[in-house]
């Protein structure tokens, strides 16, 4: 994963790199990027202009319940050009108003088509509807938002901030270290 290979502070760059590139920009001036790479811009500077403006925002992972048992909601998108990503959200408004800015940012795509208004409606749900059509029918883009229990074992723990991953030194000392049931 190349990501690895990045501090931290270096992908919070990139990321902000990205986002300010391409920015309120239609996909037609970035032909090489992918729907999906477009779109994960697009949703990075929604957060910037968010956190300029001081408004609050939720992330997909982040923001998920602590403890052994948890629920969470799953949200499966797919398309013929991106294939399928599957992310975790604390709850369905975050999940809703992901899909719904997805929806606003690709407009352009299905605006004027049979009887599509030209400009994507205020409420999250029409916008939703329009673009993806009824949730897992669409054959050109569709999605399913699930409710799921996550269980955890109590051995699970998150990394602090900020993530560090082992070094290959790391990796051969706690192979070689004696492990309690033997």
């Amino acid at each position: 994963m190349i990501a690895t290979l990045f501090t931290p502070d270096e992908i919070e760059c990139l990321v902000r790199t990205a986002a300010e590139t391409v920015g309120t920009a239609s996909a037609d001036d970035f032909p090489d990027l992918s729907t999906r790479q477009f779109h994960l811009s697009g949703r990075a500077y929604q957060h910037l202009e968010a956190e300029c403006e001081g408004r609050s925002q939720t992330s997909p992972s982040t923001a998920l319940a602590s403890g052994p048992n948890r629920r969470v909601w799953l949200l499966w998108r797919w398309s013929r050009w991106d294939g399928e990503s599957v992310e975790a959200y604390a709850d369905e408004s975050a999940a809703v108003a992901d899909l719904a800015s997805e929806a606003r940012q690709n407009w352009d795509v299905i605006a004027g088509n049979d009887g599509i208004p030209d400009t994507a409606p205020e409420a999250d749900d029409l916008a939703i509807a329009h673009y993806f059509g009824p949730p897992g029918e669409g054959d050109t883009r569709g999605y399913r938002l699930l409710l799921a229990d996550v269980q955890t074992s109590p051995k699970t723990r998150l990394l602090p901030e900020p993530r560090t991953f082992p070094t290959g030194e790391d990796c051969a000392r706690a192979i070689a270290a004696p492990w309690p049931w033997r």
